[in-house]
């Protein structure tokens, strides 16, 4: 579902990324479709994802910040190779996201 999102696609696209972007898509994510919640007003709310492929322990994470109106404020995402489980591509956009709203000078942030 991340990498479906069409305001992700863009950040993936400017990264360079497409072709990785595209081979994540058809890996599996999540049966139930979640609708995204607004966060308060002056607040900025973090979604992030990862995926994980056990046949070659590689995968790829994603995160974007939006404000309450839906705006994407800051998006990132990667690929890893050689990763331990699933838990671990989820992690890895929490350890971007995070600095990356702290650097934008963001203190009123939920995930």
């Amino acid at each position: 579902l991340f990498f479906k999102c069409k305001f992700v696609k863009y950040s993936w696209s400017g990264l360079n990324m497409e072709a990785t972007r595209s081979q994540f898509e058809s890996l599996t994510s999540a049966t139930a479709v979640v609708q995204w919640k607004r966060p308060e007003h002056d607040i900025l709310k973090i979604n992030s994802g990862g995926a994980y492929r056990r046949e070659t322990s590689d995968g790829g994470w994603g995160f974007v910040i939006r404000d309450h109106a839906g705006n994407v404020i800051c998006a990132g995402a990667g690929r890893e190779n050689h990763l331990l489980d699933a838990f671990q591509s989820e992690v890895l956009p929490c350890m971007a996201g995070i600095p990356a709203a702290s650097h934008l000078g963001m203190v009123h942030v939920m995930a």
